[in-house]
């Protein structure tokens, strides 16, 4: 761990309940030469000792009926893109009226045509009346459809909307919609951010964020970068599974360490890069069952609950990707947990205790070093492993990015975030080096265009 000052006056600070730092350095010593296996089961003994009980929150009045359906929507190009980066659209609505039936979210349905939705289907999982999503070269029909404990409503009017600067349509293609820079409490630059795959791309692999740091000068100080908590696919050709993976519509979210001051940093920006590779859907199914977010014993966000497999093959590595939004819903940590499941030891010789056969369900628990009473909601999706019927005896055991980081897998449940961070982010890069090396491609058509640079604002602190 680096040894800087103690920074108290950043934005972040304002999140930080206690010096997380101290509780380390106490659990570490205690740690102290003890065995992998004895600290995985007694992190989780320690954390559930130290939890306390959930927070309350507000509870909706009982409704009597599906709310009314939105009475109006539109959407606009708000961002124009290029061939290597998707075009922004904003979609904004009529909310459904007050009262007892209120809508407590909303689901976008969007389509090729009008009346499908055969391109995204999503619950924004808020009461907020718009939504910016990325979108592949194309026409797109949208309807939006009220939600509440009794039901769906029925859809709204169906604007169409028309993007032509942009990725073609079926190719590969992410964008981020949101993202702030902070100071991570110990006077550097931390990233957080949610990404979206395109409307009408394929489901893009391996998406990269490269941030650049600049000071007052626009002169560049420092770069970092991390891949995207997103989800699982297999690679066609070399049957390895990447899990920053967005599909048309899916949203991750990304966090990124640095090494830079924040004091000298003015300006951050990021560009978002990606592989153009097939890929082949997964067979398992891994479904978040619940989400009980909560309050620890420091008065720091906790965040628990169970995630169950629903497919037909046993699956292992299952991770819950965790996405936390403050009360104005913007993004203030990303982070995942792996699963506590069952043991076993894969082909590898890697031993997991994550692994979730056919109909288990497995528990998942996750502390953040930031104050429960500014979260406004948790959302949660999952990546995991699985064996390939394709693989033969002569086939490599490299298959995902834990393979790649050796004995620092570890130290994954007890690291510091920066650290998980940086090892999961060091991880999927050496496989997306290594799976490059075994099937080279023909090189892609230059292209005159450039990826484009999003500006990654400032967090202001709250007073």
């Amino acid at each position: 761990m680096r040894d800087t000052p103690r920074v108290r006056n950043s934005a972040m600070a304002r999140y930080l309940p206690v010096d997380t730092r101290e509780m380390l350095r106490v659990v570490e010593e205690g740690w102290s030469g003890m065995s992998h296996k004895k600290i995985a089961a007694v992190a989780f003994i320690f954390l559930i000792d130290i939890a306390s009980t959930t927070g309350s929150f507000a509870q909706s009045p009982a409704c009597t009926a599906p709310p009314a359906a939105p009475a109006n929507a539109a959407a606009s190009v708000t961002s124009i893109g290029n061939a290597l980066t998707p075009a922004l659209v904003t979609v904004q609505w009529v909310g459904a009226p007050s009262g007892p039936n209120a809508a407590t979210s909303y689901v976008v349905e969007v389509g090729d045509a009008p009346g499908v939705m055969n391109i995204s289907q999503f619950d924004t999982g808020e009461t907020a009346l718009s939504t910016v999503q990325p979108a592949a070269v194309g026409t797109y029909y949208i309807r939006i459809r009220a939600v509440n404990a009794c039901g769906k409503s029925a859809p709204s009017p169906e604007p169409a909307v028309t993007v032509t600067d942009s990725v073609p349509f079926g190719a590969a293609g992410a964008r981020p919609v949101s993202g702030f820079f902070f100071d991570d409490g110990e006077g550097y630059v931390v990233l957080f951010g949610e990404i979206r795959g395109a409307w009408g791309a394929r489901a893009t692999p391996f998406v990269k964020m490269d941030a650049s740091f600049q000071d007052s000068a626009g002169k560049e100080i420092g770069t970092a970068f991390g891949y995207v908590y997103g989800r699982s696919r297999r690679l066609a050709a070399t049957r390895v599974i990447d899990d920053a993976t967005l599909g048309s519509g899916e949203t991750g979210c990304f966090v990124i360490y640095s090494d830079t001051p924040v004091s000298s940093v003015e300006r951050v920006f990021a560009t978002t890069s990606w592989d153009s590779v097939d890929l082949e859907p997964l067979q398992g199914n891994v479904v978040v069952q619940t989400v009980q977010p909560g309050t620890g014993s420091l008065g720091e966000i906790r965040v628990q609950g169970q995630a169950k497999n629903s497919g037909t093959v046993t699956t292992f590595f299952n991770e819950v990707m965790i996405a936390l939004h403050d009360t104005d819903n913007d993004i203030i940590h990303c982070d995942y947990t792996f699963v506590r499941g069952s043991r076993l030891q894969l082909p590898s010789g890697v031993v997991t205790d994550s692994a979730l056969a056919p109909n288990q369900v497995g528990d998942y628990l996750n502390f953040h070093p930031i104050e429960a009473k500014y979260l406004g909601r948790a959302i949660t999706w999952t990546a995991w492993e699985e064996a390939d019927a394709a693989q033969t005896a002569t086939t490599s055991a490299v298959t995902r990015w834990q393979d790649m980081v050796g004995s620092a897998l570890e130290d994954v449940a007890i690291a510091s975030r920066a650290q998980r961070a940086r090892t999961r982010a060091d991880g999927v890069e050496r496989l997306r080096l290594w799976s490059l090396a075994q099937k080279p491609t023909a090189a892609l058509p230059a292209s005159k265009e450039r990826r484009g640079q999003d500006e990654i604002a400032r967090r202001v602190r709250r007073k």
